[in-house]
């Protein structure tokens, strides 16, 4: 429906407001679409060179940045999840749900869409950019609740293993009007990215660890995490193959927290594990003569299949005896002695590396975004061949450089940010379509941030350069390898940093920190943008346990201390001096010591502290409610205090219990027994999440016990929120018919609500087996 001479409402209020901010004056802002409003609209629309008719349609409103207006989304949009909540299969794509399917939609990428999926292997952090492609859709404006595209990883590590769960990640998206920038480019799509840390595994330098990695995309829906096939409605799926970090040849085996808390911890008969990271020198530089060598002999190029030019091979040569300054005479005789040795021509190399600029035949920059869960921009490119990177993983290898700039306040004025760092190197049997990386920069975004209602877009740019810096005062200059990307981004409304803005990885605005001490219903944790209630998706409170991350605002000066205690018990406060670590892009992690005796830290600023850690509070130990505050110290000697920020913690495992009719190892004949029964005990009171059940070996695919309330699959059956407290239990039984006689266990896992160590599915659990033996008649 067009709006013209009239009209009234808050549309017409919409569209003055909008022409004011052109410099076209339709009166006051009244909502009355009169005489003014209507000239002002003429007057835009010959400007614009559109049909002057005084009349606001589609193409006007799109051309104002006001088109979502005029836009509404389809029923299976509008309705996704009232629809789902009484057909589980509405859409097809959960077909053991026991439903039938009303309509097949299935990867839907009008509205989003998975572009890259990279890995940084520094970090061992996995991307996927994800791209918001319309203005409406996404339930409402930034001032209202928003929607979830959600990201689920799988890895896969080749040799027959199959898929593995990597984990969930997710970002929050709202309905943000189309404009066009100062540069006259539309403001969509607009670039997000999604991350999530992982424990790849890892083999030394001479074994290449190439993973495959499947990132599935759905908006509203949270992808099943033993289902890498799973087709979502809204959203798409990618695959990418990724390097992993090779284990150091001096390693030092990891002490897992989380499972360590789980043994003893939890009973109080350890401490925490003293961290001392390791700083592992890396292999001598490779000298100019064995990296030439390498890549001119015949039988590196037969097996590799990649001819290296020398103006590559040679470039930190070429650029130290060509650049701008005057060489050192000693080292250019030795550097042409050098060539001439190799009978290759330094002039001819020169010319051609003169004559070489932003050359993707060996790395592309493909898509780069604003991680919001983060506020790190991200950038993923491909290393396309397996040569051409100075040396295999055993030795430095190059370095692959992103320079970041921004222009926050479409301006078309760029402003340099700053520029990060990935090791490559040359790796043998790479996949066809490459390898991908993701490079990421930190940045204070605080200052730029508006009121939800003035959503805030801005443009970003990243340039590629390999083995050499990009320049940080030309963002159009192009070195000779790599190239340049631009795209828009959202920066999240006005929501500065707190003095302590997340406990456990939950913001503290997510927390009931006055009441229950437990995470309102759909928190999310941070920094990945999942649920921070796993089982339920968002929908039960959960509380907290383990050795939690204290995140919060970092200043330049000054110092702080935490403190936590019994909820409301001023004689028993603690102050916190437990040791934890800050991270800087690529270096080694730094160890952070408290006053032994005060407990006050130094603040660091966020680029040398990325992740805005503030500090661990290892609670293991403890149960109930307690509380935490902070105490920051300014230069001045002036005291700021938090409030006490109540936490509940559950730090006790959940019960778990599982017997077999008959007896353990019990031995069934086939054809004679057409079933196989026990029972089970799964609970933790008060907090329980739920159980799952599984037949083991997995390798030839049992089918799970059923009970009732689960659907049986190879991966396990799983129910939540049901609890059996008292033996002797719910009954499992396993149906016989399909399956190989060999020796068989069966596991419960009962697990809790708990927030355990910051991670939303490392939830202590209880667990318990019984065998049996099925025989062939």
């Amino acid at each position: 429906m067009d709006i013209k001479s009239g009209a009234k409402g808050d549309l017409v209020q919409k569209i003055q407001k909008r022409l004011i901010e052109l410099d076209f004056i339709p009166g006051s802002i009244d909502g009355d679409f009169g005489s003014k409003t209507e000239k002002a609209v003429i007057e835009y629309q010959k400007s614009a060179k559109l049909k002057a008719d005084g009349i606001v349609g589609p193409v006007t409103a799109e051309a104002l940045g006001l088109g979502h207006i005029f836009h509404v989304s389809e029923l299976e949009r509008r309705q996704f999840k009232t629809l789902l909540s009484s057909n589980p299969n509405y859409f097809g794509n959960y077909p053991d749900s026991g439903y039938n399917s009303v309509t097949i939609l299935s990867k839907k990428t009008k509205y989003e869409e998975i572009t890259c999926v990279g890995f940084n292997p520094d970090t061992n952090i996995l991307t996927a950019t994800v791209q918001i492609k319309l203005p409406y859709g996404y339930g409402g404006n930034q001032c209202g609740d928003g929607t979830m595209e959600h990201v689920r990883f799988y890895i896969d590590y080749g040799g027959g293993a199959g898929w593995e769960d990597a984990g969930l990640g997710g970002v929050k998206v709202w309905d943000l009007p189309n404009a066009a920038d100062c540069a006259k480019k539309p403001n969509k799509p607009l670039s997000y990215v999604v991350s999530i840390e992982i424990d790849p595994k890892k083999k030394y330098c001479l074994t290449p660890v190439l993973p495959k990695v499947r990132a599935i995309l759905s908006w509203e829906r949270i992808p099943p995490d033993s289902n890498p096939d799973w087709p979502p409605t809204w959203g798409n799926v990618m695959e990418r193959d990724i390097q992993i970090k090779p284990r150091p040849w001096l390693s030092v085996i990891p002490i897992d927290v989380v499972k360590l808390e789980y043994i003893d911890i939890l009973e109080g008969k350890l401490e925490p594990p003293e961290l001392i990271p390791i700083d592992i020198p890396g292999p001598p530089p490779v000298e100019f003569m064995e990296v030439a060598k390498l890549y001119t002999s015949k039988e590196f190029i037969k097996k590799s299949g990649v001819k290296v030019e020398p103006h590559r091979f040679g470039h930190s040569a070429l650029k130290m005896i060509s650049g701008t300054s005057l060489p050192d005479p000693g080292l250019a005789s030795v550097t042409l002695a050098e060539w001439n040795d190799l009978k290759l021509d330094f002039g001819k190399a020169i010319k051609l590396l003169d004559n070489t600029t932003a050359d993707i035949s060996y790395e592309e920059l493909h898509c780069i975004g604003l991680d919001p869960n983060r506020d790190w921009l991200e950038a993923t490119f491909t290393i396309k061949k397996s040569a051409g990177y100075s040396s295999g993983l055993c030795k430095p290898g190059s370095m692959e450089y992103v320079a970041f700039w921004a222009d926050w306040d479409n301006t078309c004025s760029w402003t340099y940010l700053g520029t990060a760092e990935v090791n490559v190197h040359d790796l043998p049997d790479i996949p066809t379509a490459g390898l991908n990386y993701t490079a990421f920069l930190p940045v204070d975004l605080d200052k730029i941030r508006q009121h939800c209602s003035e959503p805030k877009i801005g443009r970003i740019r990243a340039v590629l350069s390999w083995n050499q810096s990009p320049s940080t005062t030309d963002p159009n200059n192009l070195r000779h390898y790599g190239n340049r990307l631009d795209t828009h981004v959202q920066i999240r409304p006005a929501a500065p940093k707190a003095l302590i803005e997340r406990i456990g990885g939950v913001s503290v605005a997510q927390i009931d920190y006055i009441g229950n001490g437990k995470t309102k219903v759909g928190a999310q944790m941070m920094p990945e943008g999942s649920f921070a209630d796993y089982w339920g998706a968002g929908s039960n409170a959960c509380p907290f346990g383990g050795t939690m991350f204290i995140v919060g605002k970092q200043f330049n000066d000054g110092k702080y201390r935490l403190k936590v205690r019994p909820a409301g018990d001023s004689s028993s406060e603690i102050i916190v001096k437990t040791k934890f670590w800050i991270t800087k892009g690529l270096n080694p992690p730094t160890v952070i010591t408290p006053d032994p005796v005060t407990g006050y830290v130094n603040y660091s600023d966020v680029f040398n502290n990325h992740d805005d850690m503030l500090g661990w509070w290892a609670s293991a130990s403890n149960n109930g409610m307690w509380e935490i505050m902070l105490e920051r110290v300014k230069p001045d000697l002036t005291v700021v205090n938090t409030p006490w920020y109540k936490i509940l913690l559950d730090n006790i495992e959940a019960k778990a219990e599982i017997t077999l009719d008959g007896g353990a190892c019990k031995t069934f004949v086939k054809g004679v027994a057409a079933e196989i029964t026990g029972k089970f005990v799964a609970t933790d009171n008060p907090h329980f999440a739920g159980f799952r059940l599984r037949t083991l070996p997995a390798s030839i695919s049992p089918p799970a016990p059923l009970t009732p309330g689960t659907v049986s699959s190879s991966s396990g059956s799983w129910t939540k929120g049901t609890t059996e407290a008292f033996s002797p239990g719910r009954v499992w039984k396993l149906i016989v018919d399909d399956m190989v006689p060999c020796g068989y266990v069966v596991e419960v896992y009962a697990y809790d609500q708990t927030i355990r160590s910051n991670h939303s599915n490392a939830h202590s659990y209880g667990r318990d087996d019984v065998g049996f033996c099925l025989l062939e008649k």
